[in-house]
């Protein structure tokens, strides 16, 4: 689980192939579909005029292997690779994913360009690093789009299999998501905190900030 170091247009940890691609074929198969009563029972829905999609945050509920894989993440051995990529040290996690965990973008939705909240009240922790890991085979469009301060794109990932996205979180690193054309965008989002802001975090708490 390696990642390449990109600057451009703000730090950023990517990967194409960062697991087994086996191992990355069954986190796909297994992965809830949309009409999976897993996601009414256990899940909640982000519907607003922002974007759309499903969101599932118990680790209980999750298909075996993704619950290793959310595992593998956790570890302190990982950490240390987040750490190492980012240069932000003393990384905690949170075990009740509160705001991330899988998502699952249907056709036609999006996510409107923002900065991340950066503050967990429940937990007391500053939100530091975002991990994206896409387990999506059939998603066209969806793309992960990264701006600059000034609002303009400059870059998209598409949501391919086995692709991770690593990014710290601050009020720099503007993204969105473009409109899912076709199939499924299908992610695991998972956060990484600290006890203190970090270099150009706003040390004044704040939700979402999305660009309207």
């Amino acid at each position: 689980m390696n990642l390449e170091v990109l600057d451009f247009p703000w730090s950023h940890g990517y990967s194409e192939s960062f697991v087994d691609d086996e191992f990355a074929k069954k986190m796909n198969k297994e992965f809830p579909k949309w009409d999976s009563p897993i996601w009414d029972r256990w899940g909640k829905v982000f519907d607003t005029e922002y974007g759309y999609k499903k969101m599932l945050a118990d680790k209980s509920v999750m298909p075996p292997s993704i619950f290793s894989f959310i595992e593998q993440l956790e570890s302190q051995k990982f950490i240390s690779k987040v750490s190492e990529a980012t240069g932000i040290d003393n990384l905690l996690i949170d075990d009740e994913l509160y705001g991330g965990g899988l998502f699952l973008h249907p056709t036609d939705s999006h996510l409107t360009t923002h900065v991340d909240f950066n503050f967990n009240n429940d937990i007391k922790l500053y939100r530091a690093v975002n991990l994206l890991y896409y387990m999506s085979d059939d998603c066209e469009g969806g793309d992960f789009e990264l701006y600059d301060t000034d609002l303009q794109k400059q870059k998209s990932i598409p949501p391919k299999l086995n692709t991770c996205i690593l990014f710290a979180t601050n009020n720099k690193t503007y993204h969105g998501v473009n409109k899912v054309i076709s199939g499924y965008r299908k992610l695991l989002s998972l956060w990484y905190y600290t006890k203190e802001p970090t270099k150009d975090l706003s040390e004044q708490p704040h939700r979402t900030l999305w660009v309207k």
